[in-house]
């Protein structure tokens, strides 16, 4: 499964959203975009709310931006 997701950075806590109408994902994270820490609790974060293991959760496109291409393998 591959999924779109916009990441908000340095939020209190960590959380995820889904948005029906334009079919993208929200993801909130309290890590900095600094030194793949953003993407590495990106990461943990989807793999917890699909159930599947992180090593499963592959970042496609978007390492440098707040706009993502994830793919999710079962």
């Amino acid at each position: 499964m591959v999924i779109n997701i916009v990441v908000k950075t340095n939020k209190k806590e960590n959380s995820i959203s889904y948005d029906k109408s334009t079919d993208i994902y929200t993801i909130c994270t309290n890590k900095p975009a600094v030194d793949n820490k953003a993407n590495k609790e990106i990461i943990k974060i989807v793999s917890k709310h699909f159930g599947v293991s992180p090593s499963n959760v592959i970042i496609k496109r978007g390492l440098k931006s707040k706009n993502k291409v994830v793919e999710i393998n079962d």
